[in-house]
């Protein structure tokens, strides 16, 4: 059993035990009416009733609410939209860029020959130079160039003057060993989609983590809210029996110390009440807490609606199917193989990384020569005035230590994270096998329970006939109700507890969403947390 279910159930029993009974049930002492007493049966227990007593809004209602204005939610869709805008950013490395140069000089400088045409040489250019890149998936790059020199000088032995030479030029390199291939170049853009699969399955973490919470406080309420309507059962028969006790005492039937044990009866049922009206209140400020963001206008009073009847959903407990489904589904298992597939893109690099570089480039420029810039583009042709260049380039650190430590420190940690999602794995097979077994326990529970209950309610009945017929004394007779209250309130606590471990089943198997047709991929509830910050933002600016 679920170690928190127990202590609430440990805390009802330590109550009663205390002399402070939880409820109590309607049985006339009146020795009148002793015939209609062997004939009652309290069967109108709350907790075996169809109808709800209490109207307002369903567990449904209250997820719904709770997944669109919980703040912990709004403040973690952002974490995968920031994820998927790192992919943007991962594959513009392999964007077109251009680029544009421009130069001016004025350059004068003295003449070393009469050769040069003038004393004093004085040449003013205009440089222009475009042109066009692209990295390649490859680990290689090309480049398309233009270039234009405009430059006019005062030598008078310059035969064109001024002068414009220009270029198109194509540059393609590629790396052969260390940097090749898509697993290298691709990298970073697996590694930014990976992250942003673990920050989406980090965020229906979270989605499911609050609406188990809102499930957790919303049963919790439905059980005390059960256990204030026994109160007040319980208070109104001791109201009864007090009277009918003061009746008899002024006909002399009785003695005064019966009056007092009646009196004090009731007033243990009023502190009994007054301590779950506040269990009540409390659970109900929980539960508002998960489903109300925190403003000045949180409806502390809002209505929930209470079911009559507890503890009859049916829960698969078979052990293998969940034990699978658990490690098919778990949050935590999907996020750390992710993690893990990074750690071995990390490892593919460093090894990659251990290779020396050999890289080749080929570059041709094409060039022209003219008066005017446009005469030197009008003279470019693809069969003359053509330089080819190929050129080979090889690199390799003496020892090579930096890439060999990285190799293995990622092979290190890619070991690791291995061992430690096995880890993960036992942990959560551990989790859903207890919780199934907590399952089949509270279930068995709910049957004892209740015979338990009807064991008590006949022993009161038997006990109310020796009362009437005066055989017993009243403080034997409320004992006897005592201990039927004990056992309809661990009745009562059973049908919770067994609510509750379902609901903790259901979350160990990652199946709580799936229950509510909850789909964070279909990115319903990120666009509705989104949607509500923006709007209190905006409310925010406007109160501003």
């Amino acid at each position: 059993m679920n170690t928190s279910h127990k202590g609430v159930l440990f805390l009802s029993v330590v109550l009663m035990a205390s002399g402070f009974p939880v409820a109590a049930w309607s049985v006339s002492p009146d020795a009148e009416r002793a015939d209609e007493a062997r004939d009652e049966s309290p069967v109108n227990h709350i907790a075996e009733s169809e109808a709800a007593f209490e109207d307002g809004l369903t567990l449904e209602e209250c997820i719904e609410l709770g997944l669109r204005n919980n703040l912990g939610l709004r403040s973690a869709s952002y974490a995968p939209k920031a994820a998927a805008a790192a992919i943007i950013e991962a594959k513009s490395e392999f964007d077109v860029v251009y680029s544009l140069a421009y130069a001016f000089i004025d350059k004068d400088f003295p003449s070393a020959t009469v050769l040069d045409g003038a004393a004093v040489l004085r040449q003013k250019s205009h440089q222009v130079e475009t042109k066009l890149v692209k990295k390649l998936l490859t680990g290689g790059s090309i480049e398309f160039g233009f270039y234009t020199n405009h430059q006019k000088s005062n030598s008078i032995f310059a035969s064109v003057n001024p002068r414009s030479d220009s270029n198109f030029s194509l540059s393609i390199v590629q790396r052969l060993l260390r940097g090749f291939g898509l697993n290298y170049n691709r990298s970073r853009i697996d590694t930014s989609e990976n992250e942003e699969r673990i920050e989406s399955i980090r965020f229906e973490g979270d989605v499911l983590d609050v609406t188990y919470k809102i499930e957790r406080a919303y049963w919790e309420y439905v059980g005390y809210v059960h256990d204030l309507r026994v109160c007040d059962e319980s208070i109104k028969t001791a109201e009864r029996t007090l009277a009918d006790v003061e009746k008899r005492l002024a006909m002399g039937k009785v003695l005064e110390l019966e009056r007092l044990e009646a009196e004090e009866y009731l007033e243990n049922q009023r502190l009994v009440r007054l301590i779950t009206a506040q269990r009540v209140d409390d659970a109900r400020e929980a539960l508002v807490r998960l489903i109300e963001p925190y403003s000045d206008n949180v409806r502390w009073e809002m209505e929930i609606f209470v079911p009559g009847l507890l503890g009859r959903r049916d829960a698969d407990i078979d052990m293998d199917k969940n034990v699978n489904r658990a490690l098919q589904n778990r949050h935590e298992l999907l996020q750390a193989d992710l993690i893990i597939e990074n750690l071995r893109i990390q490892e593919r690099v460093a090894k990659n990384e251990m290779l020396p570089a050999f890289n080749l480039a080929y570059e041709v420029t094409w060039h022209g020569l003219g008066y005017q810039t446009y005469d030197s583009v009008r003279d470019i042709s693809i069969d003359r005035y053509v330089t080819d260049q190929l050129t080979a380039y090889f690199e390799y650190p003496l020892f090579n230590r930096g890439a060999k430590n990285r190799h293995l420190q990622a092979h290190y940690n890619l070991e690791r994270a291995m061992v430690d999602v096995d880890s993960l794995r036992m942990d959560v097979t551990m989790d859903v096998r207890a919780a199934v077994r907590n399952v089949e326990v509270v279930k068995s529970a709910i049957d004892v329970a209740k015979r338990s209950f009807e064991l008590a309610v006949k022993k009161l009945k038997v006990e109310n006939e020796r009362y009437g017929v005066g055989q017993t004394t009243l403080r034997d007779k409320l004992e006897y109700e005592r201990e039927m209250v004990r056992a309809k309130t661990l009745h009562i606590r059973a049908q919770i507890d067994y609510e509750l471990a379902v609901n903790h089943l259901e979350r160990v198997t990652a199946a709580t969403l799936e229950k509510y047709d909850i789909d964070v991929r279909r990115d319903e509830v990120a666009q509705k947390a989104l949607a509500a910050a923006r709007n209190h933002i905006g409310n925010n600016a406007k109160t501003d």
